[in-house]
């Protein structure tokens, strides 16, 4: 239950996900056995052209022991130094948006709910 005027982006998370995997020496058939989560859709994953369920990047995170708290951070500065990179904002923006699809429908209803109430808010101060 999103208004329209709130564009969800989405993180690059294939990015992350081989980065990680790079970090960790590990080649996709590797990470493929260790998770049990076939190549071709690693590689998928990976190039932007599938999506990853929750539990396929908790299991990507732990085979390259990554603790999520501090996962899809430490790349940003390696895209930051590339010509159209992202910026400070949008990083955090990009973090936050992945901990809320992680929330369950409710909870994203009440989340949605409360930033629609304190932009109204901070709408009234302007006026």
């Amino acid at each position: 239950m999103q208004s329209a005027d709130m564009e969800v982006k989405e993180p690059p998370v294939g990015f992350y996900l081989r980065y990680y995997r790079r970090q960790a020496a590990l080649t996709a058939p590797e990470l493929s056995a260790i998770t049990e989560i076939p190549t071709s859709r690693i590689y998928n994953i990976e190039a932007g052209r599938s999506r990853p369920t929750n539990a396929e990047v908790d299991k990507v995170l732990a085979a390259c022991k990554v603790d999520f708290a501090s996962a899809f951070t430490e790349p940003y500065e390696q895209i930051d130094e590339q010509p159209g990179g992202l910026n400070v904002d949008q990083r955090a923006e990009n973090k936050l948006l992945w901990c809320f699809r992680r929330l369950d429908k409710k909870s994203q209803t009440l989340v949605v709910a409360l930033a629609q109430h304190l932009r109204s808010m901070q709408k009234e101060q302007r006026d």
